[in-house]
């Protein structure tokens, strides 16, 4: 299961007042690029959002740990988990704001684009990817609101997580999986998906994310 330490930690940093602060200026800064001006009200609704990325990402890695577990392959998948927490727990240097809502949108990024590598690289090893649904179909939409030049740099930070002697070793045990583990991060599986409704209410306030 995800240590309670990463969800102490998660909300602790998203209940600070003052944590949205840089994530809030950077989507006004966005937006005034696009000619767009944001009412207060508008960036609070795209920093909302940005927080329940955060905490779908954490139910996610729950949710993989979980479904792991049913399978009786968690002693494999803990290497993967782990990773995927350090990235909250253990910042890598670097990330802005590494304890507010901007920084844990890049924890989150680094996680879920850890996730999906992995799966990818288990669909091309065994034909079926680890998890059954893309860990991360909010790519592009976060890769827009990080700016290139930070999602470049987190890549980065992924392939160097890959390249780790943990995942190394969790990728040559790929073999004793017997089918794609069924993990989501969705709290709710009724209403839209996140990217849905971030779609819905960035197109709302004429702020584009593509």
């Amino acid at each position: 299961m995800v240590s309670m330490i990463l969800r102490d930690t998660v909300d602790a940093a998203l209940a600070d007042p003052g944590a949205a602060e840089g994530f809030r200026r950077r989507v006004s800064a966005l937006a005034a690029a696009q000619g767009v001006s944001l009412r207060p009200e508008d960036e609070a609704t795209i920093a909302e959002m940005g927080a329940r990325y955060v905490r779908e990402t954490v139910r996610l890695i729950e949710s993989c740990a979980t479904a792991a577990g049913q399978a009786r392959a968690d002693a494999m998948m803990k290497p993967l988990t782990g990773a995927a927490e350090g990235f909250f727990l253990r910042p890598p240097p670097g990330l802005p704001e590494p304890r507010g809502l901007f920084g844990m949108i890049c924890a989150a990024f680094l996680a879920r684009s850890t996730l999906r590598a992995v799966s990818e690289a288990t669909r091309l090893r065994r034909g079926f990817p680890l998890i059954a649904a893309d860990p991360h179909p909010e790519a592009g939409t976060i890769r827009a609101l990080l700016g290139e030049g930070l999602a470049r740099s987190l890549d980065a930070l992924v392939e160097d997580a890959l390249s780790a002697p943990g995942l190394r070793h969790f990728a040559n045990m790929a073999w004793t999986l017997q089918n794609s583990l069924h993990a989501t991060g969705r709290i709710s599986e009724w209403g839209p998906t996140w990217a849905d409704e971030m779609a819905r209410r960035s197109a709302r306030i004429g702020f584009r994310l593509s």
